[in-house]
């Protein structure tokens, strides 16, 4: 009985976003832009931690490349 209460409350909130986007085109590309640049800036500095770590491994003589 909860799944399936759960499961109509998310797929209204699915409906009621879309129809919101339809009408806040502009709101809804701008917070889009938002979160991929944010999501580009934790992989890039997720990437420069992994490869600082590689780095020191191998100036260190251990070959593990494992982050």
């Amino acid at each position: 009985m909860f799944g399936f209460m759960l499961q109509t409350i998310l797929e209204i909130a699915v409906a009621t976003f879309i129809i919101w986007g339809l009408f806040n085109e502009k709101t809804l590309i701008k917070f889009e832009d938002r979160i991929i640049a944010a999501l580009k800036k934790k992989f890039k500095a997720s990437r420069s931690k992994r490869n600082v770590y590689r780095h020191e491994a191998r100036r260190h003589g251990n070959d593990r490349t494992c982050a």
